[in-house]
């Protein structure tokens, strides 16, 4: 049956196994595409443009709650069934704007599909939060970055339902460079500061060198486990900074999490630095 279209069949097949079951066609013959198939066989997919759920070119309903008490425990639903969390629920000049769509398996819940909690897109030329003398720069050894004027957070104990964090970061080191090489973090935190409160680091690094003008764009992706902690691999822990790391981190699940990016340590009293972008994805 090599080159042979499904609507050259006699009947419409639904290939099941190894197995063809004969279904009655009506109507004319028609030329089947991938995107036709999916609408026939009415396949839930994501709509890029709306952020929501479509089924057979249909918008899906799908309930949306806010996360907290209120929000239906994965146990009270049907093992597939899908429920969104409203954007009201994170904190964050730069959060989503269109629910995260989670899933049940019955026992816990997963995220539907890989989405996006935080973008904040600045450019070289128009940073999303510039250096000064008293912006993003350092004054002892660390500095924690504006990421909004809201900084971005997760409610309590939501990160529970996620298996794996990517963040993305580019920042830019500004005019003044007294010589050292920092050391830059992405976490999450309980505390808005980079260096402080119950913080579990998403990426880890440091500059190989010192200037001004200097580029980090730094992407790390970090596993949640069932028991709350978050691990990282070592390629985000370059010796100057993951000698004295750990590889797992205890995430806060009573608390607010802040998303915060910084100088964790190294940092030079003056230096001052651009934040270019940031994201972080859940999946």
């Amino acid at each position: 049956m090599m080159g042979v279209k499904i609507s050259e069949l006699p009947v419409a097949s639904t290939l099941i196994g190894t197995e063809l079951l004969e279904t009655v066609q009506t109507g004319t013959s028609k030329q089947t595409t991938i995107g036709s198939l999916l609408t026939d066989l009415n396949v839930v997919q994501h709509d890029p443009v709306t952020g929501g759920l479509i089924s057979g070119g249909i918008p899906v309903t799908v309930p949306v709650f806010d996360w907290g008490a209120s929000f239906p425990l994965p146990s009270s639903l049907v093992p597939g069934s899908i429920v969104g969390v409203s954007p009201a629920s994170f904190g964050g000049t730069y959060k989503t704007k269109v629910p995260i769509y989670l899933i049940s398996d019955g026992t816990r819940y997963k995220p539907a599909y890989e989405q996006i909690l935080f973008h904040g897109a600045g450019s070289l030329a128009a940073p999303l939060s510039v250096g000064s003398g008293t912006v993003n720069v350092v004054t002892g050894t660390n500095s924690t970055f504006n990421l909004g004027a809201v900084p971005p957070s997760i409610p309590a104990d939501f990160l529970l339902s996620v298996n794996f964090v990517t963040a993305y970061c580019h920042i830019q080191r500004g005019a003044v460079a007294a010589g050292t090489t920092p050391a830059y973090a992405v976490r999450l935190s309980d505390s808005n500061v980079i260096v402080g409160g119950l913080a579990a680091s998403i990426i880890n690094v440091s500059d190989n060198a010192a200037g001004a003008g200097r580029k980090a764009m730094m992407l790390g992706t970090a596993m949640i486990t069932p028991d709350n902690f978050l691990t990282r691999s070592t390629y985000n822990m370059p010796a100057g900074v993951g000698a004295s790391q750990t590889a797992e981190s205890t995430l806060a699940t009573s608390s607010l999490n802040y998303l915060v990016a910084g100088i964790q340590s190294g940092g030079t009293a003056g230096d001052y630095f651009d934040l270019i972008a940031y994201s972080l994805w859940i999946k």
